[in-house]
């Protein structure tokens, strides 16, 4: 069942047409080959649906035992496959992890190093709270950026330049890399006297059950 995904108004520039998918509907424990296959040809649907910055939510709520392989077979297909045009499925979406405990992070988190990518994810807090942070392979000066908006509303190249003591420059490349890993969303401003962006830490809200 794929239901639509509330984007955080807080955080700008998300599409309100996108999916949250709850993977507990193929079971509490993940394994099998031909499941995983069912599993990554539905994301890869999800995908294929979804508009430009929307958001792909995989709800891990309820899953007791992620297989590596199952993890790894799923994570392959759903990076690897190409429409007709060789553009990848994922390519200006995002895809989130939601509701993720630690040993499904672990398994996430191997998958993804072997196969030199990430995710954004999200672990329960409290008052159903959900801290962000980054599973797989990437850079460690971009997971600093990453630290530092998991505790800001939001930032801009300047203000990352004087926490960071980088060049201005060197900022702005590391926000707009984060952004075309779909970590951050971002929305027009005017930094100084100039035109610019101000960036967000990529937010999602569980849609109601009704």
């Amino acid at each position: 069942m794929v239901e639509k995904l509330v984007p955080d108004v807080a955080r700008p520039g998300l599409s309100d047409r996108a999916g949250w998918l709850s993977l507990r509907n193929w079971g509490e424990v993940l394994s099998g080959d031909s499941r995983a296959e069912e599993l990554a040809q539905i994301i890869l649907d999800v995908l294929r649906e979804t508009p430009p910055s929307g958001v792909v939510a995989l709800d891990c709520y309820g899953i007791s035992m992620l297989d590596v392989r199952f993890a790894r077979l799923v994570a392959e297909k759903v990076i690897r496959s190409r429409d007709q045009s060789g553009k990848r499925y994922n390519e200006g979406k995002y895809i989130v992890l939601w509701n993720c405990s630690e040993e499904v992070a672990e398994t996430c988190d191997l998958v993804l190093r072997s196969l030199r990518d990430a995710v954004l994810a999200f672990r329960p807090g409290n008052e159903n709270h959900q801290h962000a942070f980054i599973l797989g392979s990437i850079p460690s000066y971009l997971r600093e950026v990453i630290q530092l908006l998991v505790t800001r509303e939001s930032i801009t190249s300047k203000e990352l330049a004087a926490l960071l003591g980088l060049r201005e420059s060197a900022a702005a490349e590391r926000l707009r890399r984060l952004h075309e890993w779909g970590f951050v969303t971002r929305i027009p401003t005017i930094v100084g006297t100039r035109p610019g962006y101000t960036y967000h830490l990529l937010s999602v809200t569980r849609p109601p059950v009704v």
